[in-house]
């Protein structure tokens, strides 16, 4: 047993904490699961037969328009993992400067019971602007960010001056915001799907959850704040390989073969996802665990709660990549069907002239009309050309 918690849950007390703030619950709850991972490290993990770990890093994406709150939502947590002395990287960094940075994260970590010392190279990536921190058109990256999501053992680079680096027993967390159109420049082709795109949990909000025009900090969470802080403390320093209860395992095999024959996506461009779903469930849940207690064990409630995480997430999360596809009109495509969306969420009657204002410096009418002819054409729309006029009425198909 680790240190005594003062709090019942780490994550359900820090979405207590920013009760009070702006930012979309969904948004301060996937902060609150990142923070939990990168206080972690790679010093905790769960082991299913001899050779497959998994380690609770998580790449978590926040996606939504502008001025819907993502970087007021990590600045709490990042201000924390600090306090803590976690590892965080640069908003902006090359791939030669992440790499040095992780080398000079290594440590070596003793384990209070089994005496036991735990070498790694842990490193949390904290971007309000992760298209920032891609970069454009730069594929050797994104694929060096899927080798570390898998935390190898071993890993080198070569440069063309300095010979060869070495980094061992890697741990990459990574937390981060953009803008759907920003994630479409950002990813290339190669990285949708089975790329880095099946690595990461987009979490989609259209805006913030409410206006505090001025916070003024409580007593309450001010001790909060003292609470968070010891135990993030206590998570920081849990170490070693989680126990699976036989009501998880029971739990786990039946919805690992169940998510197999029903993925939660038909989409593309989640294939990959849809293959590294169980993965996904298994890191959170240890991060459930390690957020409830230092007992190590996977239990239940943490399957039924990292489930319930991931089905509250991938609600939305198709439109996180709206525009991201090989279609040179898959970005059009998208903002069409979200203005489609918002007359029809409104109740508004809407013309084809509505979406020529509002797209009008996006692309020529002639792309527009190919875009409403193929959203009629697969069932999503209907038109009707309005008597004595050159526009058209459109209405959303309604799937009984």
């Amino acid at each position: 047993m680790f240190d005594t918690r003062v709090l019942p849950d780490w994550i359900d007390s820090y979405l207590e904490y920013v009760e009070n703030t702006e930012p979309p619950k969904l948004f301060n709850k996937w902060v609150a699961i990142s923070t939990v991972a990168a206080a972690l490290q790679r010093k905790v993990y769960a082991r299913f037969g001899t050779d497959l770990y998994f380690y609770p890093n998580m790449y978590i994406v926040l996606v939504g328009p502008s001025a819907t709150q993502k970087s007021t939502s990590m600045k709490p947590a990042r201000r924390l993992l600090q306090d803590i002395g976690v590892p965080i990287t640069a908003e902006v960094i090359t791939r030669e400067a992440l790499i040095r940075r992780f080398a000079k994260t290594e440590s070596a970590d003793i384990s209070p019971e089994s005496v036991v010392v735990i070498n790694h190279s842990s490193l949390t990536v904290h971007s309000s602007e992760l298209t920032v921190f891609l970069g454009f058109n730069n594929p050797q990256f994104l694929r060096d960010l899927c080798d570390f999501y898998d935390c190898p053992n071993q890993w080198q680079y070569e440069t063309k001056t300095q010979g060869v680096d070495k980094l061992s027993n890697m741990y990459f967390n990574l937390v981060g915001a953009s803008t759907a159109e920003s994630l479409q420049q950002a990813l290339s082709a190669d990285a949708i799907g089975g790329g880095l795109t099946s690595r990461m949990i987009f979490i989609y909000a259209e805006q913030k959850d409410k206006v505090v025009p001025f916070h003024e900090i409580t007593e309450e969470e001010k001790e909060m704040e003292k609470a968070l802080l010891g135990d993030l403390r206590s998570i920081h320093r849990m170490m070693g390989g989680v126990q699976v209860s036989p009501e998880f395992r029971e739990l786990y095999t039946g919805w690992s073969l169940e998510t197999e024959e029903n993925p939660p996506f038909l989409d593309e461009r989640f294939h990959g996802y849809n293959g590294r779903r169980r993965n996904h469930l298994v890191k959170l849940a240890v991060i459930s665990s390690a957020s409830r207690g230092g007992s190590l064990i996977l239990s239940a409630k943490d399957f039924e709660r990292s489930l319930n995480w991931l089905v509250d997430a991938e609600r939305d999360m198709q439109r996180a990549l709206a525009g991201v596809g090989r279609s040179e009109l898959a970005f059009l495509i998208a903002k069409v069907r979200m203005i489609i969306e918002n007359f029809d969420r409104k109740n508004i009657p809407l013309k084809f002239t509505d979406i020529l204002r509002r797209c009008m410096d996006d692309a020529p009418e002639p792309d527009l009309r190919k875009v409403v002819i193929t959203l009629e054409r697969v069932g999503e729309i209907k038109t009707e050309r309005i008597k004595g006029s050159a526009d058209w009425r459109i209405e959303v198909v309604v799937n009984e």
